[in-house]
């Protein structure tokens, strides 16, 4: 198989610890190795907030500011000792893998962000995308958004990621600016919140998810429109000091032809288990865009609220 054929992606869907940095990360670190040493994967994953824990919205409004300023990192060329992405650097490059890292809290200045970021096998930090659409409490307490879609390379194997976050999903423009980018898969991001979209619910009485048949619906038609394969990663969220869980939502599997995989899904019970993808980078491409309304769905994607 050649260089460039194919790329083989495995996604952590986790339990994650409300604000336990040090139980996430070990755990994490756990199951990345073993990612790499059963399945010989390209490209890993890691869940939304992956080390912390999601953080508007789970926390009450007074613990929200002290949260956000203690878990914002600044992602530059060089960052700062107490990172904590110097541990999926660290794994990158002793594993010889590449990372996806879910999203999280970035303070860049005085800004903060709602970012995503890929890290090469060698360690180095190739790409960043800060969330375009926002939600009111995002804006409320204080987060920017992004100014462009986000488009992952993966250059050991010649492959375009398109990357959304949330309320992403929603915006049609997004994916057609990947579809323009001719992208070879699609990787989203998202934990419950209260959307202007999609429904938030209680499962079990009391776990907070969001409506799975909505979503579902919107990727298999946004799959259907770009005509490549989405991934939506999902996870459990479980409150400090083992109190149960907050909070979860499935990794969902879809395709263009034909469209959600439930079987493959993973949900609440499939707690800290992985999903693998084999993606053909010579056959898996956005269908093309007709070259008259790229200009508008870039334009669209800047204005985006």
């Amino acid at each position: 198989m050649s260089r460039a054929s194919s790329l083989r992606i495995g996604v952590i869907h986790a339990r994650i610890k409300l604000g336990s940095k040090r139980a996430n990360t070990r755990k994490l670190k756990s199951l990345v190795a073993s990612l790499v040493d059963d399945y010989k994967v390209d490209l890993i994953v890691l869940p939304p907030y992956p080390f912390t824990g999601p953080v508007i919205n789970y926390y009450t409004p007074n613990r929200l500011k002290h949260a956000m300023s203690n878990y914002a990192e600044r992602i530059g060329r060089r960052l700062p000792g107490n990172s904590i992405l110097v541990n999926p650097i660290e794994w990158a490059v002793k594993l010889n893998v590449s990372i996806l890292v879910g999203p999280m809290i970035e303070r860049a200045g005085p800004r903060l962000y709602i970012t995503s970021v890929l890290i090469d096998e060698y360690g180095s930090i190739v790409a960043k995308y800060r969330k375009m659409s926002l939600t009111p409490e995002e804006i409320k307490y204080g987060i920017n958004r992004g100014k462009d879609p986000g488009i992952f390379y993966v250059s050991s194997k010649d492959a375009k990621i398109g990357i959304f976050i949330d309320e992403d999903l929603a915006y049609p423009e997004v994916f057609r600016f990947m579809q323009k980018e001719e992208v070879n898969i699609v990787i989203g991001f998202m934990l419950p919140y209260p959307s202007a979209y999609f429904k938030m619910t209680r499962d079990l009485g009391h776990i907070m998810t969001m409506d799975k048949s909505m979503v579902e619906t919107f990727l298999a038609v946004r799959s259907k429109e770009i005509g490549i394969p989405i991934l939506l990663v999902g996870g459990i969220v479980e409150d400090v000091g083992n109190h149960g869980k907050l909070a979860y939502m499935n990794t969902i599997p879809v395709e263009p032809d034909v469209g959600v995989i439930q079987e493959k899904e993973k949900g609440l019970e499939e707690i800290d288990t992985v999903f693998i993808v084999d993606v053909d980078v010579r056959h898996s491409r956005a269908l093309p865009l007709n070259p008259n309304i790229t200009e508008t769905v870039r334009r669209l994607c800047k204005s985006l609220k």
